[in-house]
């Protein structure tokens, strides 16, 4: 880890996503828990627990410089889509809201990942 590292607008751009991937997936996880139903099948609210710790997870490496911001990126990438494509199973505004951030953080942390 370079303590003396500064961030590039990359980076930046990822923390960034992927702290609001983890916010948004928190609150579509209270929305889930309160509405009940196929939203609380635990598959679901497992994925977007996931989505929450891996997103929350590459934001602190990347912040920290880590040498494994990378790897846990592309992991993180993996969780987003999954977390989308089950939030996208649920006829909801918020499902769609949520995997429509989820999408964006994949794409971006993939990008992050191969850089």
């Amino acid at each position: 880890m370079d303590r003396h590292h500064t961030s590039t607008k990359e980076e930046e751009k990822c923390i960034k996503a992927c702290n609001e991937c983890a916010q948004v997936c928190k609150e579509t996880l209270v929305h889930c828990v309160h509405i009940g139903g196929e939203n609380t099948l635990p598959d679901h609210l497992e994925m977007l627990m996931s989505c929450v710790k891996m997103c929350e997870t590459s934001a602190d490496l990347m912040t920290k410089h880590s040498s494994f911001a990378a790897q846990v990126c592309s992991l993180c990438a993996d969780i987003c889509e999954a977390c989308a494509d089950s939030c996208e199973n649920l006829d909801d505004k918020y499902m769609k809201e949520c995997a429509k951030t989820c999408r964006n953080c994949a794409k971006i942390c993939r990008s992050m990942a191969e850089n």
